[in-house]
């Protein structure tokens, strides 16, 4: 065997092993709980079946049904999991691949597996969809076989499936290389409108596909309301309170919605969400004050790393067109958009700025040419960046540290026992944290909890969402919320000294016009089951 393909075949199966090695030292590392309640829906975990659309707000229809296709084969296997780490995987295994058909260089293999272990550390959904979307685009624009070509359409299209919305943020950083190349490259127009059909295909497909499921149409609305007022900052009530009084909105129905407790439609239903997404202008929805931009860049460490190298890089390096500095200044004019979107977190910025500085690593011989000083340490001034990253990774986001376990035993054992009755938590950390742990490969079913829920989060009415209220008979699950003392299977798990447990009886009083109490009934760990009675008068 040449050295040739020895090398190729190191290069492709250096990230499979890279990825096998985290997993086994550390662990599973889910970025944040929606990764894992998404997780938990997808192997149906709270009921599925009929009930694909549920995580629509994140995940296509198509890709929705290729989950759960390869999950009625493989039963015992968590195909979500397996899926993303898959998709992480292959689309490194490709990176390296073009770097070293371009480069022949060591320096850009341990740069990528250097940039595998950062979002391995990051595993999100989000994450995934970048990267993805971002090799596609890379083979579409850059690679003139045909092979490639429809290979970058399948990444692109599998990309944009996984997360949608972040195909436009990554196409921002490919700004400068399809203006540069408009005129240069005839074929450039071509794939930009193959990209852009793509998307379009993506989304018209959810469109057609939902077009006779009104439950589902009727969530996806809700939710993209609700996201409106749960995502952006709290609306002060005391400035628009004459508007909200005359909408019949009290100021505890403000703070129940800002407390994610929303599973009534008579209060927290379409009108109300819009009456309260009305109120927000330009200003209240978007930072737009220049100097609160550019302290909230300061801020953040991993954005001045990314300003300090740019500017190390410029200094040093002579460029030899604007895409030398366009790709720069365009990754933080992306950059910029999340504080003005007031979206600063890690999951969406940190892939950003890794496949930035891979566009930038994989374009270096065209863009620039040469050193304006022949600095003798020059490359490693350069290299202290990736250190600095790497201890900002270790010393405040717990990189490469094995993944903490979540689950508390007591609630999840007391649940698990109880499974005829209906479990409502404060949020879906407290949730997910007595449910039997979903971060492995293989997983028995036996063991999940299906009797566990919150006052509210995006998988409110849903199919799911009905779903399971239906097994546990639960006869208007429009207004949960005020039907709490009627259920006789139905219990509160929480920390006694909660705020929402006050949220709530202020609710009762406003919309019910009645007094209510909880009783306490056990005690397990640091929560609280209680049963929700109507206070003796």
């Amino acid at each position: 065997m040449s050295s040739q393909r020895i090398k190729k075949i190191i290069i492709f199966f250096a990230p499979i092993v890279m990825t096998l090695c985290f997993i086994l030292i550390i662990g599973i590392r889910y970025g944040i709980v929606d990764d894992i309640f998404i997780d938990y829906i997808t192997e149906g975990i709270w009921g599925s079946g009929e009930n694909q659309f549920i995580i629509l707000p994140y995940l296509s229809v198509g890709f929705t049904y290729l989950l759960y296709l390869f999950k009625s084969i493989f039963t015992q296997l968590n195909i979500y999991l397996i899926s993303m780490h898959f998709f992480l995987t292959v689309s490194f295994s490709a990176l390296q691949y073009l770097f070293y058909k371009k480069y022949h260089s060591l320096l850009s293999f341990v740069l990528l597996l250097f940039a595998q272990l950062i979002l391995l550390n990051y595993f999100t959904y989000t994450v995934i969809a970048y990267l993805v979307c971002f090799v596609g685009l890379i083979f579409l624009f850059e690679k003139n076989s045909s092979y490639f070509k429809c290979l970058g359409c399948l990444f692109l299209f599998m990309g944009i499936s996984i997360r949608k919305d972040v195909f436009l943020s990554l196409l921002i950083i490919f700004i400068p290389y399809i203006i540069y190349n408009w005129k240069r490259l005839k074929s450039i127009k071509i794939y930009f409108a193959i990209s852009l059909i793509i998307f379009g295909i993506v989304n018209i497909s959810n469109i057609l596909i939902l077009k006779n499921d009104s439950i589902t149409q009727s969530y996806l609305e809700w939710n993209d309301l609700s996201t409106q007022i749960r995502d952006y900052e709290s609306i002060d009530y005391e400035k628009y309170a004459s508007f909200l009084e005359r909408k019949h909105i009290s100021e505890n129905d403000l703070n129940c919605l800002n407390a994610w407790i929303f599973t009534d439609l008579d209060t927290f239903g379409n009108t109300t969400l819009k009456n309260l997404t009305s109120l927000r202008s330009l200003s209240d929805t978007y930072e737009l004050n220049p100097m609160r931009i550019i302290i909230n860049f300061i801020n953040q460490p991993i954005y001045m790393l990314y300003l300090g190298f740019s500017v190390c890089l410029l200094i040093i390096y002579r460029h030899k067109n604007y895409l030398g500095f366009g790709i720069i200044l365009f990754t933080l004019a992306d950059m910029c958009a999340l504080i003005v979107r007031v979206r600063i977190v890690d999951r969406v910025f940190v892939p950003i700025i890794i496949l930035g500085v891979i566009l930038l690593l994989y374009n270096f011989k065209e863009w620039y040419d040469g050193q304006r000083w022949h600095f003798k340490y020059t490359h490693f001034f350069i290299g202290v960046f990736p250190v600095l990253l790497l201890f900002y990774g270790i010393k405040d986001k717990q990189w490469f540290k094995p993944v903490p376990t979540y689950q508390e035993s007591k609630s999840y054992q007391y649940v698990h026992n109880h499974s005829n009755q209906l479990f409502v938590f404060e949020g879906v950390s407290a949730m997910v944290e007595s449910q039997y742990q979903i971060n492995s490969l293989v997983i028995d079913h036996q063991l999940f909890n299906q009797n566990i829920m919150t006052l509210g989060n995006w998988d409110t009415f849903s199919k799911r969402y009905y779903s399971q209220m239906k097994k546990f008979n639960i006869n208007e699950p429009e207004n949960f919320i005020g039907n709490l003392d009627k259920y006789d299977n139905v219990y509160l798990m929480m920390r006694p000294e909660t705020d929402k447990l006050e949220l709530i009886k202020q609710w009762y009083v406003e919309h019910k016009n009645i007094e209510i109490e909880y009783e306490i009934v056990d005690n397990v760990g640091h929560l609280s089951v209680m049963k929700v009675k109507v206070k003796d008068v």
